[in-house]
């Protein structure tokens, strides 16, 4: 007699004898009520999707003496487990069942066949931190449909991410629910508009792409969206940086979009970019040569403070002692002072020991004034690369 056993129940999409695909949930089911040898087996089953390395229970716990709550807590745990491998088997075999939600932990990847048109690629990671996730991939005629907008949408998306996936799901179980909805609603909306639906979703992404790239050329501030968090507001080198980034990295969609059916109008979509690649190019070859100046500027200020007598001969003592000898530590102070003393002395320069404390002195700030300025230096630098890397991109772009 099956037993019943409540927690999580099982996602999947069953083809019915009419050929209709629906959305069907199935309870958890023991066989029986399972023996500590049962549940002794080894269960790839991830008990929190994204913690880490939880893709399996430890067997110990059964055999070793500890708390009773501990001991029912990993039993209960491998109980669940126990049922949701009996359950999977007994749907896939009762059911034509084209999809199937899982909790097994490490890299899964399979594919959905709905029909010879459409298929969805589903990609799982469970229980490795925040590695962990949860993707699916659309594909309809072999075309795999790509989120264009997302590229803009999320500050750190690239090319090479985009065309890995179409949806991100969070890492809860109950996304299964979502995730399959979302097959099924695409899947009746390509039956019964045929091709329109799935042109339409292409087109609706790539405009958003474009009026995003146009948005991010023109605005001071601009707002990212996070996957799993909420939105950043980006300005000032940091966002001159992304734009860099996003507006040179668009050249990468190029053949991608031309690759795409006649019927989206990809050369609309080439123009448009064209235009966007244009007006930038003018924004960064500007930029560029204010940058060129800005730095050389930096440079000399870090050149005129490590030129200054205390900082020269501070850089030169640090190299050679700082650690060494140790003159990092406080109990060194009073060394590193005589040696200075004595230093001076022999370069037949008589300065007091007061002298020397109060050039000491100087050093922190002058130390503190030339990091700021390194830092800023790094930078811009930073950012002179990015745009210098983006007017490259774009200027292979234009020759080909």
């Amino acid at each position: 007699m099956s037993i019943f056993v409540s927690g999580d129940i099982i996602y999947a999409i069953k083809r019915n004898s009419n050929g209709k695909l629906e959305l069907v949930t199935f309870p958890l089911m023991l066989e029986c009520e399972p023996s500590d040898y049962d549940l002794r087996q080894h269960f790839n089953y991830s008990t929190s999707l994204g913690d880490q390395y939880a893709s399996d229970l430890s067997y110990e716990s059964l055999n070793t003496p500890g708390s009773r709550y501990s001991f029912n807590m990993t039993r209960s745990l491998r109980r669940i487990a126990l049922a949701f491998q009996q359950s999977s088997d007994r749907v896939l075999a009762e059911n034509d069942i084209v999809a199937i939600s899982h909790r097994r932990g490490g890299w899964k990847t399979f594919t959905w066949n709905y029909n010879d048109d459409i298929s969805f690629e589903v990609y799982s990671n469970f229980g490795y931190g925040s590695c962990s996730e949860l993707i699916t991939r659309f594909f309809y005629k072999g075309i795999q449909l790509t989120p264009y907008s997302d590229y803009i949408k999320y500050r750190f998306a690239n090319f090479s991410q985009l065309i890995h996936y179409t949806y991100n799901y969070r890492l809860e179980y109950s996304e299964w629910r979502k995730l399959m909805t979302d097959t099924l609603v695409f899947y009746n909306a390509v039956c019964d508009n045929q091709e329109n639906e799935v042109f339409r979703w292409v087109r609706s992404h790539l405009n958003q792409m474009m009026d995003g790239l146009n948005r991010l050329l023109t605005q001071s501030s601009y707002y990212f969206h996070r996957p799993n968090g909420p939105s950043e507001c980006v300005s000032g080198d940091e966002l001159e940086e992304i734009k860099a980034g996003k507006i040179g990295g668009a050249v990468e969609f190029v053949d991608n979009i031309k690759n795409l059916p006649h019927q989206i109008n990809p050369q609309e979509y080439i123009s448009t970019l064209h235009d966007i690649l244009d007006r930038y190019s003018i924004h960064a070859i500007e930029k560029e040569k204010g940058l060129k100046e800005y730095i050389t500027n930096l440079e000399q200020h870090i050149a005129q403070l490590s030129n200054q007598p205390v900082l020269s001969i501070y850089d030169r003592l640090h190299k050679r002692h700082y650690y060494k000898d140790n003159w990092h530590l406080s109990s060194k102070k009073i060394e590193m002072l005589r040696y200075l003393l004595l230093l001076h002395q022999r370069l037949n320069k008589p300065f007091s020991k007061t002298e020397i404390r109060d050039a000491i002195k100087q050093i922190p700030d002058l130390l503190k004034e030339r990091d700021k300025v390194r830092y800023e230096l790094f930078g811009k630098k930073r950012l002179l690369e990015s745009i210098q890397e983006a007017l490259q991109k774009i200027n292979q772009f234009k020759e080909v």
